[in-house]
């Protein structure tokens, strides 16, 4: 079972494993490679099943998850290893957090989902919510259109964030880097993107509240792509977890505050 993956930072240093966003890929990277190796991590960023080569099985679930995780982890020698999920991985950080015990050291969550929660606007809550057919042609249709005009694609979904995120993001000229995560993330089609709505909506399969490793969560107060209502449930759920609310900001506070969430990961 392929998982693929990019590993960067640091070799040797702390194992660090990262869970991308919906609709992301690994290729979605917010600390430079100087930033991590500073922080002494050796960083790993893994594709789930369906996105970039990492294969695809249809009808996983949200807890297949970690045994993956657990058997690429021995593959590369990996005893222990904090997790970070941003976004939509949040929910797949957790659930490594939730099945694999004292393997994983600690996680952070960054503008995470909660359970419930879903990454998309009302029209995709409609296709998704009136029947597996109609959100798998809607989203086959997006991902025709990506092929397509991938740039004016890309432009569309920029358009759509949080005019804070906007102005943080073209001033680091983020399109490019869109256009090649939106390509990772639509590589083998678009069931896996819909498959990862469903396991969202769906009840996960372990609670939260069982987390026992040391927990960070990071959001934006005015967050729109995963309200920040998101992080304060998991915050409160979570034994002990320790929540950082930036005032004014949106949903890609990680570009911003790349360094405090990294020595977070560290000193946990």
């Amino acid at each position: 079972m392929r998982v693929d993956y990019s590993r960067r930072g640091l070799p040797g240093g702390t194992p660090a494993v990262f869970f991308h966003g919906w609709p992301s890929s690994n290729r979605e990277q917010f600390a430079s490679d100087s930033q991590l190796s500073a922080a002494g991590l050796d960083w790993f960023s893994l594709n789930r099943p369906g996105y970039g080569r990492t294969e695809w099985r249809a009808g996983h679930g949200l807890m297949d998850w970690p045994g993956r995780v657990a058997r690429w982890a021995d593959d590369q020698n990996l005893r222990q290893f904090h997790a970070v999920g941003f976004s939509g991985g949040g929910p797949f950080a957790m659930a490594c957090a939730a099945a694999l015990g004292p393997r994983v050291l600690s996680l952070t969550l960054i503008a995470s989902l909660a359970p419930g929660g879903l990454p998309v606007g009302r029209a995709g809550q409609f296709l998704l919510r009136r029947g597996a057919g109609l959100a798998h042609a809607g989203f086959a249709a997006l991902g025709t259109l990506r092929r397509l005009v991938p740039r004016r694609f890309a432009y569309r979904a920029f358009r759509n964030l949080h005019p804070a995120d906007q102005i943080l993001l073209e001033a680091r000229d983020f399109l490019p880097l869109l256009v090649e995560v939106q390509a990772e993330a639509f590589a083998q089609g678009t069931r896996h993107l819909v498959r990862d709505l469903q396991l969202y909506d769906a009840p996960w399969g372990f609670d939260p509240a069982g987390i026992a490793c040391p927990t960070r969560i990071f959001v934006g107060s005015e967050d729109v792509q995963v309200p920040a209502a998101c992080s304060h449930w998991l915050a409160a759920r979570i034994p002990g977890a320790r929540l950082t609310v930036y005032p004014g900001e949106a949903h890609y506070i990680p570009f911003t505050h790349a360094d405090e969430i990294l020595r977070a990961i560290v000193i946990t």
